[in-house]
């Protein structure tokens, strides 16, 4: 059973390695990953972000945050009232890191982006963001923290016998990437907001190996459709549905996402403290349950991954947890004077 564990698990990220990229199950809380238009798409000055996940603590013995994943971001919405037709602009830097099995494989990922955002008619209710985003991609492994089939002499792993391996590899290799994506955001009332948009990830097909000789290895293109909304039925309650597709040469994904928002009474007009509660269903694959919490411009959101797909041959349905937190704010003797349509949360 270990070793079976241990097949499934290094097929699995193989698979994610070349078709799905590094990715979180609460895509509505890591904008910049998914969409470079989304830079800056909202009302506030400016916004700083983070996420968190740590998967299969399974994977390997005595080793609990062997698959994790960080990512840090920071965006700003630029030039209010100083564009032609109440347009403005966006302007952020994201950055990824993640560790994974025994030889400890990193990539660490640093991207800018950047994003127009279009107001369509006099009354601001629906507008257009256009986006773009470059960056740098590293990736190492620690070789010698391997083991391989030529060095399996049917009682252990013999680590003085030859691995059978290329000699002619690099294991830190470097490379550029970009993105680009269209996000189309419309309010046809106060208390309703709803978003579509599409990107399209590595658009250089950079090349991703460790060989000097493997030139045909380059990451596929990867588009990516998200549709997210917000319907505020009363001063208590609100909803977010939401969807994400993505593929990737013959890996695809489909996540379902339902939040609902209570909005805890108080004397005050606005109410500082919302409770979040829901579920996302990643097709196929896993239900992921959602809680969370919101004080006045910082919002917490936690998940965990409760896997159903074959997998749990393994993992006995155990997935990952997940923490996402992200603060929203206005510089000093900023106006406030807006375009962007937000329902009032």
């Amino acid at each position: 059973m270990k070793y079976t564990a241990t097949i499934i698990i290094l097929l699995l990220a193989t698979i994610v390695a070349r078709a799905q990229d590094l990715h979180f199950s609460q895509f509505y809380a890591t904008p910049l990953t998914i969409n470079p238009a989304e830079t800056g798409n909202f009302i506030e000055d400016y916004r700083v972000g983070g996420n968190f996940k740590n998967q299969w603590p399974w994977g390997q013995q005595d080793k609990r945050f062997s698959y994790r994943t960080f990512s840090l971001y920071s965006d700003f919405s630029l030039f209010h009232n100083r564009l032609p037709n109440k347009d403005w602009m966006g302007a952020g830097l994201v950055m990824l890191q993640d560790f994974a099995g025994d030889g400890n494989l990193s990539i660490t990922k640093v991207y800018g982006s950047v994003a127009y955002h279009k107001v369509i008619g006099r009354e601001a209710k629906y507008y257009l963001s256009l986006g773009v985003n470059g960056g740098l991609v590293q990736k190492r492994i620690n070789y010698d923290a391997l083991f391989f089939d030529n060095q399996w002499n049917d009682l252990f792993f013999d680590l003085d016998e030859a691995t059978g391996e290329p000699g002619n590899a690099n294991w830190n290799t470097l490379y550029f990437d970009m993105s680009a994506g269209v996000n189309f955001s419309m309010a046809p009332r106060k208390n309703m907001r709803f978003s579509v948009g599409a990107a399209l990830m590595h658009l250089t097909k950079p090349q991703e190996t460790f060989y000097a000789d493997a030139n045909n290895n380059r990451l596929g293109m990867r588009p990516a459709v998200t549709a997210t909304g917000s319907i505020r039925f009363s001063k208590k309650w609100h909803i977010e549905p939401g969807y994400f597709y993505m593929f990737q040469k013959r890996a695809s994904q489909h996540v379902i996402n339902l939040l609902a928002g209570y909005s805890v009474p108080t004397n005050s007009r606005t109410s500082h403290h919302t409770l979040y509660f829901g579920s996302s269903y990643r097709v196929k694959d896993a239900i992921i349950p959602v809680v969370g919490y919101r004080y006045k411009s910082v919002k917490v959101l936690m998940n965990y991954d409760v896997n159903l797909s074959k997998l749990t041959e393994a993992s006995n349905a155990v997935g990952g947890f997940e923490i996402s937190v992200v603060h929203t704010g206005f510089f000093p003797n900023s106006t406030g004077n807006r375009a962007v349509p937000c329902p009032r949360l």
